[in-house]
């Protein structure tokens, strides 16, 4: 899991990493790689480091601070330690060569059981222009800003923005409360 991003100094070219310690590095100009594909191959990484930090934590209720305050408590000179963030290496058993993706692609369903909730939305983006579901996948979906989709589209950001405010005024009109 990559926690640090690439200083600007050295984005002109990107490094894979692999798991048995082996580096690939691309350059623009080599192979029909473009500058632009360095650019976002940086940016997913920023995404995913953005995510990773966030995600370290999960929210603590009231009561689970006060939980964990009485535990330290009973037990002087420790730290309460918590696992929760579930990794994908824990669920699936590969060679660490294989993308989790794909092996979560395989195991999720899109008809598998979900909420009344979920399943309205699906139908309301169902109904949305294609534009719109391209920018509701990359932004709300995926996590992508709003100027990372700008530049995969070739749009400006303003466009994208209105894109994003229109979604989200059809789904407010059209989730049923």
């Amino acid at each position: 899991m990559k926690s640090h991003k690439t200083p600007q100094k050295e984005r002109g070219s990107y490094t894979y990493h692999f798991n048995n310690g082996t580096k690939v590095t691309i350059k623009p100009g080599e192979e029909g790689v473009t500058e632009k594909i360095i650019k976002k191959l940086h940016s997913l990484d920023d995404s995913e480091i953005y995510y990773n930090f966030k995600n370290w934590h999960r929210l603590i209720s009231k009561q689970e601070k006060q939980d964990i305050k009485e535990w330290e408590k009973k037990h002087p000179g420790e730290k309460y330690t918590e696992v929760w963030n579930l990794s994908l290496d824990s669920i699936f058993e590969d060679d660490g060569n294989q993308d989790k993706c794909i092996l979560l692609s395989n195991n999720i369903s899109i008809n598998d059981e979900v909420s009344d909730e979920v399943d309205e939305l699906r139908t309301i983006v169902s109904k949305m222009t294609e534009r719109q579901k391209q920018i509701y996948k990359f932004h709300f979906l995926e996590g992508y800003s709003l100027t990372e989709i700008a530049d995969i589209f070739n749009l400006s950001i303003s466009v994208v923005h209105k894109h994003k405010e229109k979604i989200l005024k059809f789904i407010k009109e059209n989730f049923k409360k």
